[in-house]
């Protein structure tokens, strides 16, 4: 097993572990230490793909620690670019998604699911462990099962490809085709 293998394998297993210990309840409520914990695939846009699409393989955990600084971590890789990312997360907001109908509505992924109004988000992005990429995506928790429940939406992500060529992944919102997205309080 390889070390890109290894380290997907490790954090799966932190992923389904933390899913076993916390339950499957999300809430967000001010005043609380929210955190994400999240993991799987979905489908984005690539033309070197047999059916112009591909899988990028994600996992995110992000909270704050006692002194309110962000703490965590990400991986990503798209199959077919051979794209891959991992690092610490500089970036960590948590929200929930807004009805467009209302003024107030700013909504951070930008587009209309009724289904997902009022349900908890996070926006989270960092630089990776070498310096020579960078990630974002903000994640919703649409509930269990996470499969075509929660969502993926303004993925950015710049870093090394296959035959040492720098990528972008840019994907405006796509439903998890596998995995689960939790956000809760601790």
């Amino acid at each position: 097993m390889g070390r890109t293998q290894l380290r997907l394998a490790v954090w799966a297993l932190a992923i389904l572990t933390s899913f076993a210990i916390f339950g499957e309840h999300t809430a967000l409520a001010s005043g609380n230490n929210p955190k994400v914990e999240g993991g799987g695939w979905f489908p984005t846009p690539n033309p070197d793909a047999r059916n112009g699409t591909a899988k990028a393989n994600f996992g995110i955990t992000g909270k704050f620690d006692k002194n309110g600084m962000t703490e965590g971590n990400f991986e990503y890789h798209n199959e077919t670019s051979g794209l891959k990312a991992h690092g610490k997360l500089t970036v960590l907001a948590f929200h929930t998604v807004c009805d467009p109908a209302l003024s107030t509505c700013t909504d951070a992924c930008g587009f209309f699911a009724p289904q997902l109004i009022g349900k908890p988000a996070a926006t989270v992005g960092g630089h990776c462990d070498n310096a020579s990429c960078s990630f974002s995506m903000d994640v919703i928790d649409g509930g269990d099962p996470g499969k075509f429940n929660d969502y993926v939406c303004n993925v950015m992500v710049t870093g090394p490809a296959k035959n040492n060529t720098v990528s972008t992944d840019a994907d405006p919102a796509e439903p998890l085709g596998g995995g689960n997205i939790k956000i809760k309080n601790n």
